[in-house]
């Protein structure tokens, strides 16, 4: 509720920038997030779109019923199924948004990093601000010179990926691997940016991490986390592929006190 809030505020004032008529006017926000879908081939791996629709509308209740905020304007939502991951849904939704004959001001949504990758572009040519929820993380979309319209509700990964190197070298941790999903963005971009960030600290920093594929076959990456012996493991994939890795590790033994996952 309160990233919907801050997501309101902030398309607010962009529309406060522009609005200079004097007649009460709507002004159209299409909402876009993955639903659920019933076909198990099609359903995303993260599908929270109602309960943030209903998020959305109570921000925008609260925000139409204060009058010292728009005035004689109103603002409209409409609601869209943006699906999640590497999907053209997302795109499809923006462009049906942007075409909408009534005065469309903004897109919130769509919600994961590889759908916003996708429909930030079409929205950067129209000139619309797409404000991007918690979870389109990639530290790409943070990228205000390639994105110039997209607005970001809380920061991308990188936040992530800084603070584990300061802790890992504060606590001199040593014996660390990460996994990463390599086809999707939001986890393919955030091991970049570690690796970039690890490349930056050059010759100062004694951390040496392993960087692990999950895509393909996780048996080898776990035989080296047992032949190296290592203690820490940061999983950057999905859920399924996520319980997948430690089903199998549990299986080799390596899901136990002395490995922390």
């Amino acid at each position: 509720m309160m990233a919907c809030d801050r997501c309101m505020l902030l398309l607010v004032s962009a529309i406060l920038c522009f609005a200079s008529s004097s007649a009460k006017v709507a002004l159209t926000v299409h909402v876009i997030f993955p639903y659920p879908n019933e076909d198990p081939l099609l359903h995303p791996s993260w599908y929270d779109g109602p309960q943030l629709f209903t998020a959305a509308s109570l921000a925008a209740e609260h925000i139409n019923s204060d009058p010292s905020l728009l005035r004689d304007y109103e603002l409209r939502l409409v609601e869209r199924d943006g699906g999640c991951d590497i999907t053209t849904k997302a795109a499809e939704a923006v462009v049906s948004a942007l075409t909408d004959t009534n005065r469309v001001v903004g897109v919130i949504g769509p919600g994961c990093s590889a759908s916003t990758l996708l429909a930030t572009p079409v929205t950067s040519r129209q000139e619309v601000a797409l404000i991007n929820v918690n979870t389109a993380g990639s530290p790409l979309l943070a990228n205000s010179t390639l994105y110039p319209f997209g607005i970001s509700v809380s920061g991308s990964t990188t936040l992530f990926v800084n603070t584990t190197l300061a802790l890992m070298e504060m606590v001199n941790w040593t014996r660390v691997a990460v996994f990463y999903e390599e086809a999707r963005p939001f986890f393919s971009t955030t091991y970049e940016y570690l690796l970039q960030r690890i490349d930056e600290m050059g010759d100062s920093s004694q951390l040496k991490v392993p960087i692990l594929s999950a895509v393909l076959d996780t048996h080898l990456p776990l035989e080296m986390i047992r032949d190296e012996e290592i203690r820490i493991v940061y999983v950057l994939t999905g859920p399924n592929l996520a319980s997948k890795i430690l089903c199998l590790a549990d299986h080799m033994g390596l899901v136990s006190p002395n490995i922390q996952w």
